[in-house]
């Protein structure tokens, strides 16, 4: 039995590492926008889609954002308003997408979204606030670079602290229609990070599978489900996955969901029937 189970968690990984080989590549380093990133809409009674959330794009039919994205609060229920999500989108209103023929979109179902068991929203103090979107055959994106994932566990919290690597996040600027920036992020010690969440109360929110980055730049901010990104060995790779955003005078701390608390969750539900 244990073999088995060994075996099936070892040929979820290679489907998935094999399609994600050319991973986390991008064309320039001035890009503006990672090629992988998601952006999810929601739309109320037939009015225009506001956005409200981001994600990442990890293989042709994956996508990794926030379970707070898809799931009402109170009731933990899959959200009633129509849910879309775009690529190739780089501005914040949803009309812009309109006019570019290179953006694609689809519409989310409850049934396409799996989180974990034990995901409590809010009252949970949003531990395990991750879940994955699986799109079927017919709404694949086959031609968009994928952001890495480290199987291997080699960016461990020991590299994050020497601050040796470079951290990137999706963020808005102020405006009504503002295209999304890359800014470069600082990885937090957990101490001052907890010290900062208590004085704001929000201290409740660093769990045990969260951590903390900072960004200076008060201007701008990101959205839940933006994935905080770490360059290793020219790639890309997708290591959290914000889940709170909090202000202070001398930044914004941003509580992220660390994917390497997640990883045998991501292996088992990517290739799960729902």
């Amino acid at each position: 039995m244990f073999v088995f189970i060994w075996c099936y968690i070892c040929l979820n990984l290679l489907v998935l590492s094999s399609s994600t080989k050319e991973c986390g590549r991008i064309k320039s380093s001035r890009e503006e926008v990672f090629p992988w990133t998601i952006n999810i809409y929601q739309s109320k009674a037939g009015g225009e889609p506001k956005l409200i959330c981001s994600g990442t794009l990890i293989s042709e039919g994956l996508v990794l954002s926030s379970a707070s994205c898809f799931y009402d609060d109170t009731t933990l229920e899959f959200r009633k308003e129509k849910l879309f999500l775009t690529i190739g989108h780089k501005y914040k209103q949803w009309a812009s997408h309109q006019t570019n023929n290179s953006i694609e979109m689809r519409q989310i179902f409850g049934n396409e979204v799996v989180k974990p068991k034990k995901y409590n929203g809010f009252v949970g103090r949003y531990i395990d606030n991750i879940a994955i979107v699986k799109l079927g055959d017919g709404k694949k994106l086959k031609k968009y670079p994928l952001a890495c994932l480290d199987w291997d566990n080699a960016i461990t919290d020991a590299v994050l602290e020497e601050n040796s690597l470079v951290l990137k996040i999706g963020v808005w600027p102020p405006g009504l229609n503002p295209a999304m920036k890359l800014l470069e992020a600082l990885y937090v010690d957990h101490d001052v990070c907890e010290y900062f969440l208590k004085s704001k109360n929000v201290r409740a929110f660093l769990t045990y599978d969260k951590h903390c980055i900072k960004l200076k730049d008060t201007s701008m901010t990101p959205i839940v489900g933006s994935g905080l990104f770490a360059l290793s060995d020219d790639r890309w790779y997708l290591i959290g996955i914000t889940s709170e955003i909090t202000s202070g005078d001398s930044g914004i701390y941003v509580t992220y969901t660390k994917l390497r608390s997640h990883m045998n969750w991501i292996s088992n539900s990517a290739y799960l029937d729902l």
